[in-house]
C-alpha cells in the first residue's frame, strides 16, 4: 500500500501515518515507510524519515483502518 501510494500528505497526517503502519506493522514496515517518504513533495529535512519512525510510539488507537483513511486521497 505505501510502496504504491502517492504522497501528497500535511506533516501533521504524515506524522500520523508513520504511528498508525509502526503499530499495524512494525519494523518489517520500514523500508516501505521510507520509500513513501521519498516521494513527500514537501520540505523534508535530511534523515527525518528515519527519524520520525524512530521516535514514533503508537499508543494503539490508530491501525490498518487509519493507514487506509489516511491514504484515500480526496474525495
Amino acid at each position: 500500500l505505501l510502496w504504491t501510494a502517492p504522497n501528497t500528505l500535511d506533516r501533521d497526517d504524515w506524522a500520523k501515518l508513520c504511528n498508525a503502519t509502526k503499530h499495524a506493522l512494525g519494523e518489517d514496515a520500514r523500508p516501505a515507510w521510507l520509500a513513501f517518504c521519498a516521494r513527500w513533495p514537501g520540505e523534508q529535512k535530511p534523515g527525518e524519515a528515519e527519524r520520525v519512525w524512530n521516535t514514533a510510539k503508537p499508543d494503539g488507537s490508530a491501525g490498518i483502518g487509519s493507514i487506509f483513511h489516511l491514504l484515500r486521497g480526496p474525495t
